[in-house]
């Protein structure tokens, strides 16, 4: 069954919905799946770091929606999906995953690095705005 999950943010109180938070919790909940399925022997080491990644990526992009200056914590975001790019790779090259769930995790992250591109594109056009 599908999550329905819905994260709101109110600018000028209208309701936004962020949809990247949205992603990474979908993201998050298929990692967690994958995890379940690795090896005794890697369970405490691969599948720790990337539950704890998702994770930290979650709290990352709320901190970021809830802060006045994001750029800085957009870009810590960024290192962080890079990071979990790097351990799914590391996944499937090391078998723990197979190819059909590595695309599923791969498209995941894309997509997310697409809009938090976009969201850093648009906080740099906002910051030259001010100056």
């Amino acid at each position: 069954m599908p999550v329905r999950l819905s994260f709101t943010l109110y600018l000028m109180g209208e309701p936004k919905e962020i949809i990247i938070f949205k992603k990474a919790y979908e993201l998050s909940l298929e990692v967690f799946r994958c995890t379940k399925l690795f090896p005794k022997s890697q369970r405490f080491l691969m599948a720790n770091r990337l539950e704890e990644l998702t994770i930290a990526i979650l709290e990352k992009i709320v901190q970021a929606n809830e802060a006045q200056i994001k750029l800085d914590i957009l870009k810590e975001l960024s290192a962080l999906l890079e990071r979990l790019r790097i351990l799914i790779r590391l996944s499937k090259d090391l078998t723990y995953i197979d190819f059909k769930k590595y695309e599923v995790l791969s498209l995941g992250t894309n997509e997310i690095g697409r809009m938090l591109g976009g969201w850093i594109k648009y906080c740099l056009k906002e910051a030259d705005g001010n100056t």
